[in-house]
């Protein structure tokens, strides 16, 4: 991580012949893009006076058996923000954090995102997805999410 946050300034200082190597380093092809997300962003709210439920992520797994798609909801339940994921076969996830007193952070969204499972112990009959791959997502709360996720299919060779 600090190598990443290093390479703008290794670039700039570098006076070799190579453009693909700095310091012994390669450069990631891609440190410029790392620098550009604020993952210290997040909204000022989900929620307007009239709203209390709100569609923060759509997900869309294109590798995957079915191409799942699957939805995050933030609910204010309890002077709290609850999260909630949604698919199609009513499947049950476990999202960490699972609740939050503020809107979430980028790096807590897309901590969220990734670390989403399907939680096996409550399956009864439900259709069971394997989430393969790295989602395709929209979201109107986190504008910058869609480009990191964009990127890192792009970087793993599935775009």
């Amino acid at each position: 991580m600090a190598y990443l946050q290093m390479c703008p300034k290794i670039v700039r200082k570098s006076r070799l012949s190579n453009p693909k190597m700095v310091l012994g380093f390669p450069i990631l092809r891609n440190c410029y893009f790392w620098r550009m997300i604020d993952f210290k962003f997040q909204p000022e709210s989900y929620f307007t006076e009239e709203t209390t439920s709100v569609l923060l992520v759509k997900l869309n797994y294109p590798e995957s058996q079915w191409g799942e798609q699957i939805s995050i909801y933030a609910h204010f339940l309890e002077l709290k923000i609850q999260f909630e994921a949604v698919d199609f076969y009513g499947n049950d996830y476990m999202l960490y954090p699972s609740s939050s007193f503020e809107p979430l952070s980028m790096e807590d969204m897309v901590y969220l995102v990734e670390g989403m499972q399907v939680n096996t112990d409550q399956m009864e009959g439900n259709m069971e997805l394997i989430l393969d791959g790295i989602p395709e997502v929209e979201s109107e709360f986190y504008p910058e999410l869609s480009r990191y996720f964009e990127e890192k299919r792009k970087n793993y060779g599935l775009d």
